[in-house]
């Protein structure tokens, strides 16, 4: 029964999604796939090259159970049939024509294909750069060594614990959650502190990859944002995890050296800013249970009392308060 309804709740809610997407863009071309948690996903990109998106289609849509490539591609062949022109359908012929990228060498085929791969990330050393609001008008830095990284899913659940490590108690207790995120070119002063100098997409010039200093790939993205904002928000707060090497390959990665070990006083980089929210079901949460309590209290002042307009008038003292609180807590959040 409980399965049964929870699938009935994932069912309405992917329709729901689906039936708020935005239409796709002249120019860009849609791909769409199933995430391990069961929700649909989707990401646009630029369609200059049809080649470049078969083998995108062919790493985002491969099941989490690890089906074959042939397997993969007939049915997403298949479930994008009945899709307009704008949906990327893959062509099983073209991609086996040509080989593929480093960058779709790194399906999860084989254990042996993930070892070597975590073994060559050892060897050449490369950071994520993670920028968090810490304080009023304060942003601090934390980074994510990659080198032990192989796969999406766990590249997202490091950025999630840098995230709560760096928040701390507020991210549990302070009714916040991520919000959004800015891929940003920033300032480092004492090892630690941020400034953002420019947003919401700035990522390294050719010159710097070229230089070997950053990477990402492809190199430029031809206007394509390395990830959407919501695909990112909904990654890091999934608990099944990506089993593919794809997104964190389009992160701009520090090579070689790391900016917390730098000796100078100040210096550049570019990396993830994550941006807060109010938690409305928290905020949703927490009010419910004033109002529980407010109503308890009530009641018991009414028995022991015999004070009907006493118990309403505390009831509602108690919720005025309470609602002040979270009210000042929406400010000091809007300071940060």
């Amino acid at each position: 029964m409980t399965c049964s309804l929870a699938y009935l709740s994932l069912t309405l809610q992917n329709r729901w999604a689906r039936w708020k997407r935005r239409p796709v863009a002249k120019g860009r071309s849609r791909i769409e796939w199933t995430c391990a948690c069961g929700h649909e996903l989707f990401a646009d990109f630029n369609n200059k090259s049809i080649d470049m998106l078969d083998k995108y289609a062919l790493i985002l849509q491969r099941p989490p159970n690890g089906a074959s490539q042939s397997t993969t591609s007939q049915s997403s062949t298949n479930h994008l049939a009945s899709l307009p022109s704008t949906h990327h359908q893959p062509n099983p012929s073209r991609i086996s024509m040509q080989p593929l990228p480093v960058l779709d060498g790194l399906l999860p085929v084989s254990a042996s294909q993930t070892v070597s791969m975590a073994a060559t990330n050892a060897r050449n050393l490369s950071f994520l750069e993670l920028c968090v609001n810490t304080g009023p008008h304060i942003k601090s830095l934390a980074e994510i060594d990659t080198g032990n990284i192989s796969t999406d899913g766990a590249m997202f659940e490091a950025i999630r614990k840098r995230y709560l490590d760096l928040r701390d108690f507020r991210s549990r207790f302070w009714l916040l959650k991520p919000a959004a995120i800015s891929f940003v070119r920033f300032s480092l002063e004492n090892r630690h502190r941020i400034g953002i100098l420019q947003k919401p997409l700035a990522l390294p010039p050719k010159s710097e990859v070229d230089a070997r200093n950053w990477i990402y790939d492809p190199c430029p993205l031809e206007g394509d944002p390395p990830i959407a904002e919501d695909l990112f928000l909904h990654y890091l707060q999934c608990k099944e995890g990506s089993s593919t090497l794809f997104w964190m390959l389009r992160f701009p990665l520090k090579l070689e050296t790391s900016l917390l070990n730098s000796a100078a006083f100040a210096t550049f980089g570019w990396g993830i800013h994550i941006e807060e929210g109010p938690d409305f079901a928290a905020l949703f949460k927490a009010n419910f249970i004033v109002l529980v309590l407010s109503g308890v209290a009530a009641g018991l002042w009414r028995f022991f009392e015999h004070d009907f307009q006493g118990a309403f008038g505390f009831s509602s003292w108690i919720v005025a308060v309470l609602n002040s609180l979270l009210m000042a807590f929406m400010f000091k959040w809007k300071q940060e």
